[in-house]
């Protein structure tokens, strides 16, 4: 009996096995996807005239543009929509926030296994870089919070250009994470 049962523990935990690694191969090749058609987008647009940025509202699942982390060396497509379909794909700008120029709240979002994976490491003074229609945004990160998933008063907008990254938190976690690690970051010349 405790050889049948020795058996199928290992079975059982080669079957889990392939599919984290299923699941990890399927979310890179995702990524990795959407982010080829977000630097050719980003390659096929010319600035406009006097060196600034004219936006289109942009439909959930639309591509928007890329989010590079330099210190995890990581470029990640940003794609319109904070819901699951959008957050699969890569990193989501959540609607009903501005985009970068237009002096105000930046709200993007990725899931703590996936694109935002070994965001435990990010710290004050590391950098965000957003590329969207050519032109390149770069973010200094000035403070990390811990809140609750249902705290909104985040999003209340400053009136200044301000860049929010949320994920799940705890970091190692597993499951729906009750809490959020909010990343804020500012503009640098």
């Amino acid at each position: 009996m405790r050889k049948i049962l020795g058996t199928f523990l290992i079975v059982i935990g080669i079957f889990i096995s392939l599919y984290v690694c299923f699941t990890v191969y399927e979310t890179r090749k995702t990524e990795e996807k959407y982010l080829n058609i977000a630097e050719k987008i980003s390659k096929n647009v010319s600035d406009t005239d006097n060196n600034t940025i004219s936006y289109k509202k942009y439909k959930n699942g639309e591509i928007i543009g890329t989010f590079f982390i330099p210190k995890l060396d990581r470029n990640l497509p940003i794609i319109q929509g904070t819901d699951d379909t959008s957050l699969g794909k890569g990193v989501g700008h959540m609607n009903d926030t501005l985009l970068p120029g237009e002096n105000g709240l930046i709200f993007l979002a990725g899931h703590r296994d996936t694109v935002f994976r070994n965001f435990n490491t990010i710290k004050i003074n590391d950098y965000f870089e957003i590329k969207i229609m050519n032109k390149t945004f770069r973010y200094k990160v000035s403070e990390i919070k811990i809140v609750s998933k249902y705290d909104v008063d985040i999003l209340k907008s400053k009136n200044k250009e301000e860049l929010l990254v949320s994920t799940c938190y705890p970091f190692g976690y597993i499951g729906d994470a009750p809490k959020r690690a909010i990343f804020y970051a500012y503009p640098t010349n």
